[in-house]
């Protein structure tokens, strides 16, 4: 576009398509009023927000979980294919209860959210359902991808191969989710406490 410039991205471990990496030089751009967002937009409190993160992150789950299935399914041994062996079987049972114990505790979150009369009247409980969603939907889908790896064998470490992209997302997504941090804040909120100094996680 006449005025803008992007620079090559910077190089990272994963290539996490929505968050370029790169430097960007705006020269007179004109931005038409429609595209142009305002802080807090109306119906659009939740960007960059806890809830939005995890729902990424669930992204990333559902897809490498749909790729480990296919693929298991079309990897053949034993005279049958993979998905059909019970230690497999159970692999994948795994991994899919835990994606839809975040999906459920992100949809949790998101109303809350959007129904804060709910937790003044008693309707649902007080508790920090946003970064519950976010500490364990990035713990879990880590988890989840790692599972996926081991199903796909040695092919899931070429370069090309979905499941190890995934994995690497899913790295990214974790620390992004701030997993640690949010769980300190967890505690203190269930625990009705404040910590004076923050909690010592060694030399940086």
């Amino acid at each position: 576009r006449p005025g803008l410039q992007k620079l090559i991205a910077n190089s990272r471990i994963a290539t996490y398509r929505i968050g370029d990496n790169a430097e960007i030089f705006f020269d007179n751009v004109r931005v038409p009023k429609g595209f142009i967002l305002a802080p807090n937009p109306p119906g659009r409190s939740d960007i960059g927000t806890h809830v939005t993160i995890a729902a990424i992150t669930l992204g990333l789950g559902r897809a490498a979980l749909e790729e480990t299935i296919k693929y298991t399914s079309e990897r053949v041994s034993g005279g049958k294919p993979i998905i059909q062996h019970q230690a497999v079987g159970l692999y994948i049972a795994d991994m899919a209860m835990n994606l839809e114990a975040a999906r459920r505790l992100i949809w949790t979150a998101a109303w809350v959210k959007d129904h804060p009369e709910a937790i003044a009247d008693g309707t649902v409980e007080s508790k920090p359902y946003e970064m519950m969603a976010t500490a364990f939907t990035g713990t879990a889908v880590q988890r989840l991808t790692e599972q996926g790896l081991e199903l796909f064998g040695g092919m899931g470490v070429v370069q090309g191969m979905p499941i190890e992209k995934y994995v690497r997302d899913a790295i990214v997504q974790k620390h992004i989710s701030f997993v640690f941090p949010s769980r300190y804040k967890i505690t203190e909120a269930l625990a009705g406490y404040k910590r004076k100094v923050p909690p010592f996680l060694g030399n940086t």
